[in-house]
């Protein structure tokens, strides 16, 4: 599983924007009549992420700013910690005298992750609960007729949920799980898995992936290649930080907290967020070396109990504890610390290659997407990855100092506007044609 071409400063991209205002653009269109009149503004983008973990979340915040420097208004439908962290995320619609964004409730099926158990059990678990996953998807799909008409949007972006596609207007599928990975003893099902993908994303009028095309990029096989190859626009990866790794940020520590300290990041669904957590706080109590957690919690997962947690690790360690950060206190986390421990969620390196960081990649058990990803960044000597069970923190730790880290990836924004453009002479309509 080489990384064909990926090192450090391998992965740039021109300067300039495709979609930069030119005579008769789409672009020069959206300049005239959605900024400078916006009595005459474009119907709103209605943008939907998935709520399995924050990370689909996350990834649309450079999307919604895109549609938002363009002049546009943006309508986010979401449930749970996605629709909470896009709230924080876009406290008063954006930036000064950008057009509102507005928040609907929009739930999906709440998947639940096993407590235990690697890829089998992840797979049975998901079984049981797939007619209530087709039902969610069924749900959604009549749900957005209602979106549509109730809000007048004329493009929808769709981040994994497959039952947000209508054809009353252009529905963009977003996601990196184009080629699905069939769990260790049941590869003889990965044919049948991804035709039925293929078939539900296929339904869309675009299919849009956060990476660059090519061999130099994050997603390897997931995304690249297979029967959907030749319909998909890759936009680079997508992450919020891309523009803070150059800003100053915000110190969100005591000033005599030990430098180099071991950054923790926990995301994902539960039980296997909590599980994680409370296997890193025990291994920690033996090691010598700082560390800051912060737990990915928002909204009513916010204030769990940390009474379990030491603030003193031994010798003059000490152990920082955030249920949630900002942006900018996140970036300074990333920046200054020495390794970063977290899941191989796909969002999660993207983010991490904005900083090009040293890292300890732990797969959600069951999770054969990420067991890839972090297996594969450890081929290439970029990372270490090691299972949670039995995980050796300190030892784990001592290996992803000893790698080159995963690359700093230099993106701009052409690849995105792009798609963007395309998206936009599809169509903007909203209410004609059927579902």
């Amino acid at each position: 599983m080489p990384l064909s071409g990926l090192s450090v400063g391998a992965c740039r991209r021109p300067g300039g924007r495709v979609g930069d205002p030119v005579s008769g653009s789409v672009s020069q269109k959206l300049y005239i009549y959605g900024v400078d009149h916006p009595d005459k503004c474009l119907p709103p983008v209605l943008v939907c992420p998935l709520d399995w973990g924050l990370g689909h979340a996350t990834r649309c915040v450079p999307l919604i700013r895109i549609f938002l420097d363009r002049g546009m208004k943006v309508v986010v439908a979401a449930g749970g910690d996605a629709l909470e962290f896009l709230r924080k995320a876009f406290p008063s619609g954006g930036p000064p005298s950008s057009p509102a964004v507005r928040f609907l409730s929009l739930p999906g099926k709440a998947v639940r992750y096993p407590g235990g158990g690697g890829s089998l059990s992840m797979t049975w678990s998901l079984m049981r609960q797939l007619p209530g996953l087709l039902y969610s998807v069924r749900s959604e799909h009549r749900r957005l007729q209602d979106l549509v008409r109730e809000t007048g949007a004329g493009w929808v972006v769709s981040d994994n949920r497959y039952g947000l596609f209508t054809k009353r207007v252009p529905c963009v599928f977003m996601g990196h799980q184009l080629n699905l990975r069939p769990p260790r003893g049941m590869a003889w099902a990965g044919g049948l898995m991804n035709r039925v993908n293929h078939w539900l994303i296929g339904r869309f009028s675009a299919c849009w992936v956060p990476d660059f095309p090519g061999t130099c990029n994050l997603s390897g096989t997931l995304s690249h290649g297979g029967r959907l190859a030749g319909r998909v626009r890759y936009l680079g990866p997508l992450s919020r930080f891309r523009d803070l790794a150059v800003q100053p940020t915000d110190n969100p520590l005591p000033e005599d907290f030990p430098p180099d300290f071991l950054l923790l990041l926990l995301s994902g669904p539960e039980p296997q967020r909590s599980l994680f957590e409370q296997l890193l706080v025990e291994q920690l109590a033996g090691l010598s070396f700082s560390a800051v957690m912060v737990r990915g919690l928002v909204g009513s997962g916010a204030g769990q109990d940390r009474s379990y947690m030491p603030d003193h690790l031994p010798g003059n360690c000490r152990l920082a504890v955030f249920d949630h950060l900002p942006d900018r206190p996140l970036a300074w986390l990333l920046k200054e610390s020495g390794v970063v421990v977290c899941r191989p969620g796909y969002s999660s390196l993207m983010d991490l290659s904005v900083f090009g960081k040293k890292a300890l990649l732990v797969p959600t058990p069951g999770q054969t997407e990420q067991e890839y990803l972090g297996q594969r960044l450890q081929a290439a000597g970029l990372a270490a990855c090691l299972s949670q069970e039995g995980l050796p923190l300190e030892s784990g730790v001592d290996k992803a100092r000893s790698g080159s880290g995963i690359p700093r990836m230099e993106v701009s924004d052409d690849l995105l506007h792009a798609a963007v453009d395309e998206l936009l002479e599809m169509g903007g309509q909203a209410g004609a044609g059927g579902q």
